[in-house]
């Protein structure tokens, strides 16, 4: 039921990304992440969630969808 999740906007509440985000989180070394479909969702999401991190993404046949800005 993570498939969903991704147009609402909360992908963060996912299995997958709350399965990944403590490993992310606690080691600090981490800087590329590589997800494919669902698990390239969440190396989005974790990317966008730490920008501090400048962390690099690959994705393979990642779900995403972005709202259009009316600007």
């Amino acid at each position: 039921m993570d498939w969903p999740k991704i147009p609402l906007g909360n992908f963060k509440n996912s299995k997958i990304y709350k399965n990944i985000e403590p490993v992310f989180r606690d080691d600090k070394d981490i800087d590329m992440v590589i997800g494919h479909s669902a698990g390239g969702s969440a190396a989005l999401e974790l990317e966008k969630n730490y920008p501090d991190r400048k962390i690099t993404s690959v994705t393979y046949n990642a779900p995403v969808f972005e709202r259009g800005d009316p600007e």
